[in-house]
């Protein structure tokens, strides 16, 4: 049971936070837990008993099964996370700023709106990144369709610098798009793993309490056959002792009885 909780606690500490450290605490305690598995499962149980026992491993099984998937998808999301750059959005709103407007000073306006929007699509994709939700990703998808919109418009200036540097853009926001959609299906997908692992540690800490609460049930049973044994044991060396104490006085007193009637 303890050692239950302690993977249990180190499990939950890494749903929530990603932190190496609790991961590699909660495999400890599962190899422990499985050590103990083996050791109860060595032992002799009647069929209720065994029962318990064959279930609570089925349990164990699944459990570290499931917490292999989940794993497998908190990789996979923290590998799309970091795919999604916000300074490179905020790069690419330098570089626009350093184009040189004399050829083409009409394009100065939509320009500065490119870099302007440029630096808001990075601060709303922190802000996604500080706290996934719909609505930040939604903001995100919005601010790279107006971005879209500003770069084709600077590409009807035919300026080489211009759409060198739109080409980019665009070229940038379809790797970040891509990233961003595949962080969000990473992270359901982590989400329904982390689900499923939650409902498959509430089933094993059910089967251990269950067997421990069976198992405190066969040792007061034990305990109170083990009390009666010594009360009658008990009971028959009082008897005994009695008897032995009867013969002894009766050995003693019947010669004496004998020798005085003599006398």
């Amino acid at each position: 049971v303890n050692t239950l909780s302690k993977a249990r606690l180190n499990r939950t500490l890494y749903q929530y936070t990603k932190n190496p450290e609790f991961a590699a605490k909660n495999v400890q305690a599962l190899k422990e837990l499985d050590t103990l598995y083996q050791r109860l499962s060595g032992f002799k149980w009647d069929d209720e008993g065994q029962q318990k026992i064959t279930l609570m491993g089925q349990l164990l099984n699944d459990y570290q099964n499931q917490r292999q998937k989940f794993v497998a998808s908190a990789e996979v999301t923290s590998v799309a996370f970091a795919a999604i750059k916000p300074d490179t959005l905020i790069g690419l709103a330098h570089q626009s700023e350093l184009l040189d407007m004399a050829m083409a000073p009409d394009a100065a306006l939509p320009v500065m709106k490119l870099a302007a929007a440029l630096f808001d699509a990075a601060n709303i994709e922190k802000a996604f990144l500080d706290k996934p939700t719909a609505a930040s990703r939604d903001a995100v998808i919005e601010e790279y369709t107006a971005i879209n919109t500003l770069s084709e418009q600077l590409d009807s200036f035919n300026q080489p610098a211009i759409n060198a540097v739109t080409q980019n853009v665009i070229t940038i926001l379809t790797q970040q798009r891509q990233a961003l959609t595949r962080y969000v299906d990473a992270s359901e997908k982590e989400k329904s793993e982390s689900a499923d692992l939650t409902t498959a540690a509430e089933r094993l800490n059910a089967a251990v309490s269950d067997t421990f609460a069976f198992q405190s049930r066969l040792s007061a049973e034990f305990i109170k056959q083990a009390e009666w044994r010594i009360a009658f044991a008990a009971l028959i060396c009082v008897v005994l002792s009695l008897l032995i104490a009867w013969r002894i006085t009766r050995n003693i007193t019947l010669p004496l009885k004998e020798t005085l009637n003599a006398c």
